[in-house]
């Protein structure tokens, strides 16, 4: 897939937020410093999930590339005793939506809510605000009704399409991304949000396509 040499390849296609996290953090234990780890994944919340990760933990980011809907992230493994001096070769990525998904959300005390007190919610026929942060195909697949599609990627680009005096509830597939949303969001001055923790993926009610 890539010119790139890998000192270690793990397949994490078909997995869902965050689980493609959670496997790179285990190989990358497994490495000695300096070699580069290859990650192939399926689902579009590792094209933010990975390169935060990777900047703040010491690590190396030093590409990403796509190929028939599997993308093929590259890390460099650093010194994790000292995060602050770690640096990012220029990627390949073909587009910006990717690095500025990658800089958003830091850790803030957010308040959460279970999927079935948001249902809860709905069905008393209260009016919410529901920010769905997935991508296009997930959010295509079956979102809450009303829900608005406000993908991660975009987020830095339409946040002054928010009020910061509304409430908003965030939800995406498992809450990662949701959760830096939702500290992203604060960040900027949009205070009153609230993240759906258990995201779409364990969502049982009812969902418009």
């Amino acid at each position: 897939m890539s010119e790139i040499q890998a000192n270690k390849i793990i397949n994490c296609e078909g997995m869902a937020c965050p689980m493609p996290l959670v496997q790179t953090k285990k190989a990358m234990n497994e490495l000695q410093d300096g070699m580069v780890l290859a990650i192939r994944a399926t689902d579009r919340g590792s094209l933010a999930d990975l390169p935060r990760w990777a900047q703040g933990t010491g690590h190396q980011y030093i590409a990403v590339e796509e190929s028939n809907g599997v993308w093929e992230h590259y890390i460099r493994k650093g010194s994790v005793a000292s995060p602050s001096t770690s640096s990012v070769e220029q990627s390949t990525v073909s587009s910006s939506a990717t690095t500025k998904a990658a800089q958003i959300g830091t850790a803030t005390e957010i308040q959460t809510i279970s999927n079935e007190q948001l249902q809860q919610k709905i069905q008393s026929g209260q009016k919410l605000h529901i920010l769905d942060v997935r991508e296009e195909d997930e959010y295509a697949a079956g979102h809450i009704p009303g829900a608005q599609f406000f993908p991660l990627s975009e987020l830095a680009d339409r946040v002054d399409q928010l009020d910061p005096s509304m409430d908003y509830i965030v939800i995406c597939q498992a809450g990662g991304r949701s959760s830096r949303a939702c500290n992203y969001l604060v960040e900027q001055g949009v205070t009153n949000v609230v993240n759906a923790v258990e995201g779409m993926g364990s969502w049982a009610f009812e969902q418009q396509k």
